[in-house]
């Protein structure tokens, strides 16, 4: 195991050579990723606790926030290409910094409805912050690396995104044990503001034009470069360009059949904080489960690579996409029967056992399929339009969030609202009025993403060579991550 270790790490040892540029995004990257996983986590709190409203309305003004992001996604990457990457970063975590100062300080200023219009108003608005950092993020890890850092440097991006999620449950533990439950939620916000002051100061030193992939190109894709810079595309101009690809649209396709399966990912932070006080206790250390998830995927990732890049992407996805559906069944079992298990003599243990079941199973699913995802966009995108392909693959996160938004607040509503708990422990509620029953809706929603790609795979996959043994997409998940855009955009 230890040797695992050894030789996962001892491949970083190539990032000897990488720019200062490659460095500011990693933080950049770990920046985000902490004050994100931290805010959405407790968010649906936020606007229950502290802001006042009910589980219905605060699921689906997080419906709406994350519905914003996907329709503002549609045109961040469009604009991450047009403006260039440093501008880029320093609106979209500027818009961040700003708009997560306000959700902190303003329950301090403002009460009643100004504060639930102000507050509302202001997230949606930062929603095109959140949206233009995906883009951003994904075009440089590919610019700001070359053939030799490459593959190292996208196994390092979702090892660091991942260790901000681990960092975010303990975030929570510690400011909810210094401020208290409700005071929490508007301090989380301030923190965040505070890392993303952070990562704009880091910004600022970045060299937006220090390309490491220069190298790469052929002669004739410099002359084609050099055409394009001495006759700037329009913005609606690329915007037609791009839509009029059919590889575009079976790449949208694709990434769009992965929803139902996102909707588990969706769960962990817009679901299960409620979900966990319910049914256990109001002082359940929510952040602390939620970083199972990534402290698991981080592990698990070292351990599993050298075994799962040996397979087709496609197929990684499918095989990933259903042990992730699986999770969701423990869920479902009854607390009765699970007390028959010799060890589990209470609900709380039945509880607890199903749901660090349900995070382990989930985790190994994702750490099957979710990188390769990533993976796959970065072999379809064209390399002029990195930032419009990668923005779109973020589409089934961004989906599923609004549709699990509006669909959470409603389960929680009617199965799993305050006071279950005693109805659970009385026995007078049925299987159909129970919590367990929101997870078999779950488990058929996220069966949906493995099914329907059996189903056009052969559509999906022609004219891509993704399932070419001895294609680029086969040396994508070999792990090498070549120059993924050549032979891949005809």
């Amino acid at each position: 195991m230890f040797k695992v270790f050894k030789d996962y790490f001892s491949e970083f040892a190539v990032l000897k050579q990488a720019t200062r540029e490659f460095w500011i995004v990693q933080f950049s990257i770990f920046a985000d990723s902490l004050a994100y996983f931290a805010m959405t986590t407790i968010l649906t709190m936020y606007f229950t606790t502290t802001i006042g409203f009910n589980d219905e309305q605060s699921g689906a003004i997080v419906g709406v926030w994350t519905l914003m992001i996907t329709i503002s996604i549609f045109v961040a990457g469009f604009v991450s290409d047009y403006i260039g990457i440093k501008k880029s970063f320093l609106i979209a975590i500027g818009i961040l910094a700003a708009s997560r100062f306000f959700m902190g300080v303003a329950p301090l200023i403002f009460e009643g409805d100004i504060l639930k219009y102000s507050t509302v108003g202001v997230i949606m608005l930062a929603s095109f912050g959140s949206a233009l950092v995906v883009p951003v993020n994904m075009t440089a890890m590919k610019r700001f690396t070359n053939k030799e850092t490459r593959s190292v440097a996208f196994n390092m991006y979702y090892v660091i995104m991942n260790i901000g999620g681990v960092l975010a449950g303990f975030l929570i533990a510690g400011v909810r044990g210094m401020f208290g439950e409700v005071n929490s939620y508007m301090a989380i916000f301030d923190v965040a503001s505070v890392i993303y002051i952070f990562a704009f100061a880091a910004m600022i030193f970045l060299r937006g034009e220090n390309f490491q992939d220069l190298e790469e190109e052929t002669e004739e894709e410099r002359a084609k470069a050099a055409e394009r810079a001495a006759t700037k595309q329009s913005f609606i101009q690329l915007v037609r360009e791009v839509f009029s690809e059919s590889l575009f649209w079976k790449f949208i396709l694709f990434v769009t059949l992965t929803t139902g399966a996102k909707l588990g990912f969706a769960n962990m932070f817009l679901l299960m904080p409620k979900y966990y006080m319910r049914v256990m206790t109001t002082d359940v250390s929510y952040g602390i489960l939620n970083s199972t998830n990534p402290a698991i995927i981080v592990v698990g990732l070292i351990i599993a690579t050298p075994i799962i890049k040996k397979f087709n992407v496609v197929t990684l996805i499918v095989v990933g996409t259903v042990v992730s559906a699986i999770s969701m069944l423990p869920m479902a079992i009854p607390p009765e029967i699970l007390m028959q298990i010799p060890g589990i003599t209470s609900y709380n243990d039945a509880y607890w056992a199903v749901i660090i079941l349900q995070i382990v199973i989930f985790s190994l699913g994702e750490i099957i399929w979710s990188p390769r995802l990533m993976e796959y966009t970065a072999l379809i995108a064209p390399k002029e339009k990195i930032g419009s392909y990668m923005s779109l693959a973020a589409l089934p996160q961004f989906i599923a969030k609004p549709l699990n938004g509006f669909l959470s607040g409603y389960l929680l509503m009617h199965f799993c609202y305050d006071g279950v708990k005693a109805k659970i422990e009385t026995g007078s509620l049925s299987y159909a009025e129970s919590p367990e029953i929101m997870w078999i809706f779950y488990f058929l929603i996220a069966l949906s993403t493995p099914i329907s790609i059996i189903l056009l795979r052969k559509f999906l996959t022609s004219g891509t060579h993704v399932d070419d043994d001895d294609s680029a997409a086969h040396k994508v998940v070999a792990g090498t991550l070549d120059d993924v855009s050549e032979g891949t955009t005809e």
